[in-house]
């Protein structure tokens, strides 16, 4: 009889057992889902477009992990969803970013290759016109600007658009300070002129002092 309820007991508490973990599975299809849509997000570049929403998706995911490790499954199930749901919003998130700093770029690239053009055209009509020392320093400008528009334009071609973006700015920045100089150098060059044509109209026309 003793045995019978030992037998009875251990059946009991078996199926107990069963009730209260026997249901507790790892989330595997959760967990696969959640590792599938973090590999999107990093494909579409999440980390550099996205670097919030791939942040947020990041850690949930990680805290699953260990959650997981520790068989608190519920808890890990949870965080996998949470997972999933923010690594599809960092993806949508980095291709709308990405795609709206292209069309960025092509307007700044445009924007700078016509400053540049456009400087380059006067300061060869003006270049006789200017003091070699100034005309020089207007050269070089120019120079640094092309460099400039040409490093951002290889960053562009490899895919590199976050540092295309201030290479781009930089092209666009000299480019100004160019014509700036070329038209300061511009008015340098016929103050001077005018001021010896006044003192010489000054000095023909200057009533005479009357001998005493």
């Amino acid at each position: 009889m003793k045995y019978i309820r030992l037998t009875l007991l251990f059946l009991a508490l078996s199926a107990a057992s069963i009730l209260l973990f026997g249901c507790a599975q790892p989330p595997k299809e959760e967990e696969k889902a959640a590792k599938d849509a973090i590999a999107a997000a990093r494909d579409a570049e999440a980390p550099v477009y996205a670097s919030r929403e791939w942040s947020d998706a990041d850690q949930r995911f990680t805290m699953a992990e260990t959650k997981m490790a520790s068989k608190d499954y519920d808890e890990a199930k949870k965080l996998l969803l949470e997972a999933s749901e923010k690594a599809k919003i960092a993806k949508e998130t980095a291709e709308k970013n990405k795609s709206d700093l292209v069309t960025e770029l092509a307007q700044s690239k445009e924007t700078a290759q016509n400053a540049i053009e456009h400087v380059k055209t006067e300061f060869n009509k003006q270049h006789k016109k200017v003091a070699k020392k100034a005309a020089a320093t207007i050269e070089t400008t120019i120079r640094h600007a092309e460099t400039d528009l040409a490093s951002a334009e290889r960053s562009i071609l490899g895919g590199n658009l976050m540092d295309a973006k201030p290479k781009l700015a930089a092209a666009s920045s000299k480019a100004a300070e160019a014509t700036s100089a070329l038209a300061t150098a511009m008015t340098a060059k016929h103050k001077p002129m005018a001021t010896k044509h006044t003192q010489k109209q000054g000095t023909k026309y200057a009533p005479k002092k009357r001998k005493k």
